[in-house]
């Protein structure tokens, strides 16, 4: 049984009417060989990556998607817009490695014209094409241009006509998909941006056609080809109250989903409240309740609660993390693709330049980032709770936060270390026996070359090879 009654087979059954099932399942290739991995980042200088970097992330990630705003400096002036630094960098990548899967971000509700000439188009029309609430104000929670209305079908098609035309642009035959950042369901009206008003029956339409989008996006798709694949992300734990059922209701629509939060954020608990101050401020997210930045605000915490300006403590919710594991195998069996995505021990908010905080002795430069993550104390968890699961169709990504320096190794300041993580590129073989959980916690598993072991309560995790 999967917590928050997920598995409402008549709903599901409904939505598979709607919507076909579409592309094959894995949605990428894989292999026994070694861990597939899967990395989303971002590269903000003007000469995007060096030769060097694009060849290290060929050589030794599988799937790649890059991000929003790729290619455009923090500072003006423009030197790429998102999709021509795509194009540039897929053919880049793809001259190292032909079977490099690459996927083009695309968000669902966060408009960047700053970034995308798409964008700048939307901007255009956003009087029209905007979602307004019940007051008929635009709602724009990200102070970028608002939210799409996906109620309208020429809306629609300009969302899924984007991606067409990148690819188009780029060769479709270099482009593996899209990475639909946004994808998962929210309850706008019981948790509506700052200042704005949402029934209930206009929060489900936007939701329900959110769902129709991406099932015309990967209908589109599949008209190239039946092995371009649409990833929703994503899967999430943050409370029921505001995204029902894990977002697996997006299951339907779409050929894999990522679970971007594994053993941290909203998985990871904090009894004492940090100190905010600075830019940092406004995302800081209080102990008490997992909200959007505009809501935090106007939060009040529970009854007799006292803050703290001492380092919070902190510990991983190890009944969500159980949890992961149950809704993961269930979405497997669905043959939807899974993208793990794990961190370096329980990242948190709030989050700077540098990235998220860290509990234990904030690390204040890669270097030191680099030397905690090849550590088995942090590295052994993510990586025995991905064996313990793995299967054709689950995908494994491990890093600091979504910059290049987070991707790939170098002489100064990244968060990887010298020589990768050994452990990835490891042949375990198929695996001899199928997860076998001795106790409610506790997981073990063997590979022809490896065994593992992963303890859920104490977020503990064992691989040994042989």
């Amino acid at each position: 049984k999967i917590d928050r009654a997920v598995m409402d087979n008549g709903v599901l059954v409904f939505l598979a009417l709607v919507v076909g099932i579409g592309a094959t399942f894995p949605a990428f290739p894989f292999s026994w060989n070694k861990v597939p991995l899967w990395v989303d980042f971002g590269a903000h200088s003007p000469t995007l990556m060096t030769t060097e970097q694009a060849k290290f992330v060929a050589e030794h990630y599988e799937i790649v998607s890059l991000e929003k705003c790729f290619g455009r400096p923090f500072s003006p002036p423009l030197n790429f817009s998102t999709e021509q630094a795509f194009n540039y960098t897929t053919h880049q990548l793809k001259g190292f490695n032909k079977n490099l899967q690459v996927l083009f971000y695309w968000n669902l509700e966060v408009r960047l014209p700053r970034c995308y000439t798409a964008d700048q188009y939307y901007a255009k029309h956003v009087q029209q094409w905007g979602w307004r609430d019940d007051n008929g104000k635009l709602i724009n929670p990200h102070n970028t241009a608002a939210i799409p209305d996906y109620t309208k079908k020429v809306v629609r098609d300009w969302w899924v006509g984007v991606v067409l035309h990148v690819m188009k642009m780029t060769g479709e035959s270099l482009v593996a998909g899209v990475f639909a950042d946004g994808s998962g369901s929210f309850d706008w009206h019981n948790h509506p941006p700052k200042g704005h008003v949402i029934s209930k029956k206009r929060s489900d339409a936007w939701e329900h056609a959110k769902n129709l989008l991406l099932g015309e996006l990967r209908d589109a798709l599949h008209k190239v080809s039946s092995n371009k694949a649409v990833i929703g992300n994503g899967l999430s734990e943050y409370p029921n109250s505001i995204t029902p059922d894990h977002s697996l209701g997006q299951l339907p629509y779409v050929d894999g989903v990522c679970v971007e939060h594994f053993g941290a954020f909203e998985d990871v608990e904090r009894s004492r409240q940090l100190p905010v101050s600075g830019p940092t401020s406004s995302l800081y997210m209080p102990p008490w309740l997992d909200l959007k930045p505009a809501q935090y605000q106007s939060a009040a915490p529970p009854a007799g609660y006292k803050a703290d300006n001492s380092e919070a403590t902190w510990k991983w919710n190890s009944t969500k993390l159980l949890n992961w594991f149950k809704v993961i195998d269930y979405t497997l069996k669905q043959k939807k693709s899974v993208i793990l995505k794990t961190w370096i021990g329980p990242e948190v908010t709030p989050i700077n330049g540098f990235g998220p905080s860290w509990p234990e002795n904030t690390p204040k430069t890669g270097a030191a980032v680099a030397a905690l993550s090849k550590d088995m104390k942090y590295l052994g968890f993510p990586l025995a709770s991905y064996l313990c699961l793995m299967t054709e169709g689950i995908y494994l990504s491990y890093a600091w936060w979504y910059n290049v320096d987070n991707v790939v190794p170098c002489a100064n300041d990244c968060t990887v270390p010298q020589g990768f993580y050994p452990e990835f590129m490891h042949e375990f073989g198929k695996p001899t026996t199928p997860p076998q959980w001795t106790s409610k916690w506790v997981c073990k598993r063997d590979f022809e070359h490896a065994s593992v072991v992963v303890d859920v309560e104490a977020v503990t995790g064992d691989v040994k090879f042989h």
